[in-house]
């Protein structure tokens, strides 16, 4: 016997896109059934200029994973060399089995992909994109795709974009010519290979193709598209082992086997037709021996040996045929009987059942009704809840933004209150209160102007102005100010700075002497002297008189004396100085007082007394002793190393502490006033009996002046 067909009699409704149907109609062809093409989604190209930017620079990703066929299909066509170089090292990985064999077509080697059925859940499990922090991740898919991929390897710390370079649209087809073969029943499977085509076929067929679409089988390829049918209310759903054709025929032959096998026992050997129904030749000569075995006895052959009978033959036979007939009879009429009998049962039957199919019809159309109005409940309840998360989040967030307003809003307040108390405060002080402000000011400024600059006429000065500016303001609080004002201001009047700015002036003057001092060796050149010897010279020959030089030599004698110098050298003379040994000595010794004046202006003592040291053993040394000049720089270094430049000015703080602390002065001389006063009613109290018993009193003394007082 041949095999039958697994979808033998079957019509199948394909939603596939057109341009990617084909493989799956033939299949279905294969497989005995009747494809019925009617795409519940197109694909159009939509690769924009940032996907293009994308695709060109793939190498600068880790991974480059495609969530689909068409994802490939479509990348390839905005390229003409392919999608992912041969050299380059990015890897590749495909959401199912279909779209890495896409990728290998298109000359892609190794493609990461996730068993059947794949999805992204699967792939996104796999080991190798567990450990993705860091790494840069390009996702090839279509305009609206999910988000379920990329949201879970941002969460791993990959740093995910998107080339999306095609769009699913719903194609605008009429659907009246399959919903007349759906009401026939022409329609006995439905496959769906996602959750958009099977929104999309839903609004296209509209409310009653929704209802014939709940009665029919339908097969997916994930449990996530099995779950949404299951929701609008499909009865058979059943999710294929993966997207390839096979496997979606495969799904198709297990769930229609059952309307497969009717159909074959419909055609098989045990169907009564009409043919079958006919009498069968044995039967009808059955009934006519029935019928007819009392003629035959009584036509028997005379050869038969029957004793004659003594009652009368004809009046027994007129008994048989009346018994015979009266048997005929009632075997005919009960024949008819029952055959009355059963059509009118078949015709009631016949009643029942289409009052039953017209129930059955109700209680279907009532089961639709309710698992659509379920659905809609569903809905609401998701949208409730929806809208319930979105009032908490509102909430929470108004919540939050209020504490932040209230709290920036107190803040505000508070310095607000704090400006008023400030600006009440400079408004209520008296002018006492602003001329003991101006001290404390200036006797911070002296202050700084000793320690910082060591100006100690400008600190007298400052010192002086605060001490006006106290006697002016009239305070009692202000008397122990004063006289530790007056203290500080007696000793810096007494105290001497020294002059560095002298000191400095000085190294300067000195530098300057140091370009004309005479050099201990002889050099090259030397000026003459406007009297004609040479700089330097000792007992150099002078010029011979006009009327002295009639000889030839005496006058090569007197012309040679102004070109050389004798002189007499104590020391020895390696070699005579070239002018640049003799500008580097004269360089040395600048440098040396040079440091000097630095370490002057540093106040650094150790330094400055090292450094004006060493100029003098180099000026002893490589200088002319011998000479005024050499000895008059000498003494002025020694001049300058036995000046101190380090000094300890006095202590003036204490005054400016004492004035700070005002507030506790004020209460001080309040407590004085107060205790005066009591001294005072006191004695007016015992001056009073004796002016009773006619005794003067004596005069009071007058109050003494403060300190300072004008």
């Amino acid at each position: 016997m041949s095999r039958t067909p697994a979808l033998a009699g079957c019509t199948i409704l394909v939603t596939r896109p057109q341009e990617q149907a084909s493989g799956l109609c033939e299949a279905i062809a294969a497989a005995g059934g009747q494809p019925l093409l009617f795409p519940a989604l197109a694909i159009e190209a939509a690769a924009g200029q940032a996907a293009v930017e994308r695709l060109t620079h793939i190498d600068d990703y880790d991974w480059a994973i495609f969530v689909s066929a068409n994802a490939v299909r479509y990348a390839q066509k905005a390229f003409d060399n392919g999608i992912i170089p041969p050299t380059s090292t990015v890897r590749v990985a495909a959401v199912g089995a279909a779209t890495a064999q896409a990728l290998r077509e298109a000359g892609v080697g190794a493609v990461l992909t996730p068993p059947e059925p794949g999805d992204s859940e699967a792939l996104a499990a796999l080991a190798e994109l567990q450990e993705v922090a860091g790494r840069r991740c390009l996702i090839v898919r279509g305009a609206g795709g999910r988000e379920l991929l990329a949201d879970t390897l941002r969460q791993r710390g990959a740093l995910v974009e998107y080339a999306e370079v095609y769009r699913r649209v719903r194609p605008k087809t009429d659907a009246g010519p399959l919903l007349d073969r759906w009401r026939q029943g022409e329609v006995h499977g439905v496959v769906v290979t996602s959750g958009e085509a099977l929104s999309n076929l839903t609004a296209m067929v509209g409310f009653e193709g929704v209802a014939l679409l709940r009665k029919t089988p339908l097969v997916t390829v994930s449990e996530r598209v099995r779950q949404q049918a299951l929701v609008l209310g499909v009865r058979q759903v059943a999710s294929a082992e993966g997207a390839a054709d096979a496997a979606l025929v495969q799904a198709l032959a297990e769930l229609l086997s059952d309307r497969v096998n009717e159909q074959l026992q419909a055609r098989g050997p045990g169907t009564v037709t009409d043919q079958d129904k006919q009498p069968k030749p044995a039967e009808l000569s059955a009934g006519v021996s029935l019928g007819s075995a009392a003629p035959v006895a009584e036509n028997s052959p005379p050869a038969a040996k029957i004793k004659p009978v003594k009652t009368k033959p004809a009046r027994r036979a007129w008994i048989g045929y009346v018994i015979l007939l009266l048997v005929v009879g009632i075997v005919v009429g009960g024949y008819f009987l029952m055959q009355q009998i059963r059509s009118t049962q078949e015709g009631l039957g016949g009643e029942l059942s289409k009052e039953d199919r017209e129930i059955a019809e109700l209680n279907t159309q009532v089961a639709d009704l309710q698992a659509v109005f379920k659905t809609l409940h569903g809905q609401m309840a998701t949208l409730e809840t929806r809208l319930s998360t979105e009032d908490n989040k509102v909430e929470r967030v108004l919540g939050e933004q209020s504490a932040q307003f209230s709290e920036k809003l107190e803040q505000f307040r508070g310095e607000v209150r704090d400006d008023l108390q400030v600006l009440h405060r400079m408004l209520g002080k008296t002018r006492s209160d602003w001329l003991v402000a101006d001290a404390e000011y200036l006797l911070g400024a002296a202050l700084q102007r000793l320690h910082l600059v060591g100006d100690v006429k400008t600190a007298i000065a400052a010192l002086e102005g605060a001490d006006e500016r106290l006697r002016e303001s009239g305070e009692p609080a202000v008397f122990k100010v004063r006289e530790q004002l007056a203290n500080e201001i007696r000793i810096l009047k007494s105290f001497t700075p020294p002059d560095l700015i002298g000191a400095s002036s000085r190294l300067l003057a000195l530098e300057a002497k140091v370009r004309e001092l005479p050099l201990l060796l002889p050099h090259a050149g030397k000026g003459v002297s406007s009297a004609g010897s040479p700089d330097g010279a000792h007992g150099a020959p002078k010029t011979a008189a006009p009327g002295e030089a009639d000889s030839i030599t005496d006058s090569l004698m007197g012309e040679l004396g102004k070109y050389v110098s004798i002189r007499r050298l104590d020391k020895p003379v390696a070699s005579v100085l070239t002018p640049e040994e003799t500008l580097v000595l004269r360089q040395i010794l600048l440098l040396k007082l040079e440091t000097a004046r630095m370490a002057l202006v540093r106040g650094d003592d150790a330094l400055y007394k090292a450094s004006l040291e060493t100029a003098r053993l180099w000026l002893a040394e490589n200088f002319d002793d011998g000479q005024a000049a050499v000895r008059s720089v000498d003494g002025d270094i020694r001049a300058l190393m036995e000046q101190p430049i380090q000094v300890a000015y006095p202590e003036i703080g204490k005054a400016l502490a004492m004035l700070r602390d005002i507030t506790k002065l004020r209460v001080e001389a309040d407590g004085v006033v107060a205790d005066k006063e009591k001294s005072r009613d006191k004695g007016e109290k015992k001056a009073a009996p004796a002016s009773a018993s006619g005794e003067a009193p004596p005069p009071a003394a007058a109050p003494a002046a403060p300190q300072g007082a004008q």
